[in-house]
């Protein structure tokens, strides 16, 4: 396996036999034997009107996706109204000018991250981030009543989940993600197909970045760097935005999976920890007059609140687990 098939463009033009066989052999040297493997598939997803194929796998049932690294890649924003339609930005809902010229460049780049260059190694990644002080254990399949990830646990608590599935539920507007379903110990978060279950186990010694970066590094995998975080968010992109460089009306966020097919949380009500335990990223920003700038901006992939900022607000904390690969280079 050389470095270069893991980096883009690369890894991108490779058949998917070979993508597969690079995977795997990736999988044998980077992931514990502890952890149960299973479904390494192809994974294909949109890139800006282009279909890009990689590899996904499922660890203790989750889906883990590969991401190829990139050298040189632009990270953060600085860069003020940059692409923005003007119009679009100092307008509120109802389409009133609310924020002159400078008070949105100033906005923008009071919130975001410098901006910088950076080599981003290959990452295998969490398709979607998790809820604080709960821990991944495995996969439910309503229909087929089957567990699959971490088995023991699975055997231990197959009932609690049946019986959890069993009671009755509140009718919930089509458009909105059901809420976990969960006992003291257990938790069960609905995917988006309806058909299956995340599985979770409670760990209330992990509260914090520090204590989840410990707990995971034992497992192959730690919390993303703000560089990471930005690169998978962004995609690799230069837009202010995942969708392009424009402000849409509130609620009409896209909720489909990223550039990358990664699946980033649109409410606004949740963060994501990093690496560094004074950086969080999504979250939310206070309105400024109501502007649809102040209300997009939190969902830039350049978006930098403090923990102290959002300690101060009722938001829902997630992490996600990284595993940056890093081969000896090549003589």
């Amino acid at each position: 396996m050389q470095t270069t098939q893991l980096m883009a463009p690369t890894w991108w033009q490779l058949t998917a036999a070979k993508q597969e066989q690079v995977f795997r052999q990736l999988l044998r040297y980077f992931v514990s034997p502890l952890l149960t493997i299973q479904n390494v598939t192809p994974y294909q997803f949109q890139f800006f009107g282009h279909v890009r194929q990689t590899m996904a796998v499922q660890i203790q049932g989750m889906t883990y996706v590969l991401v190829p690294g990139a050298q040189q890649v632009t990270l953060g924003w600085q860069q003020g109204l940059g692409a923005l339609d003007l119009a679009e930005v100092i307008q509120n809902q109802q389409g009133t000018a609310v924020l002159t010229t400078a008070q949105a460049r100033d906005l923008i780049n009071a919130n975001t991250s410098p901006q910088r260059v950076v080599d981003m190694p290959p990452l295998l990644v969490g398709q979607q981030a998790w809820p604080l002080a709960w821990q991944p254990q495995g996969l439910y399949e309503v229909v087929t009543g089957k567990f699959s990830g971490n088995v023991f646990f699975g055997q231990q608590v197959l009932p609690q989940i049946q019986a959890l599935l069993q009671q009755p539920q509140p009718s919930l507007d089509p458009f909105e993600q059901a809420p976990p379903l969960q006992t003291e110990n257990l938790q069960l978060v609905q995917m988006t197909d309806g058909e299956h279950y995340l599985v979770f186990a409670r760990n209330p010694e992990n509260t914090t970045a520090t204590a989840i970066e410990a707990d995971r590094q034992q497992l192959g995998f730690q919390l993303p760097t703000v560089d990471q975080w930005e690169y998978l968010a962004g995609a690799g992109t230069r837009n202010l935005f995942n969708w392009g460089n424009q402000v849409q009306p509130t609620g009409v966020w896209a909720q489909e999976a990223n550039p990358f097919g990664l699946q980033f949380a649109q409410d606004q009500r949740t963060l994501e920890l990093t690496h560094n335990p004074a950086q969080v990223k999504l979250g939310t920003l206070p309105v400024s007059k109501g502007s649809l700038l102040s209300e997009n901006l939190p969902l830039s992939p350049y978006f930098q609140p403090t923990v102290a900022h959002m300690a101060q607000l009722p938001l829902v904390a997630t992490y996600r687990d990284v595993a940056p690969i890093h081969l000896e280079t090549e003589p």
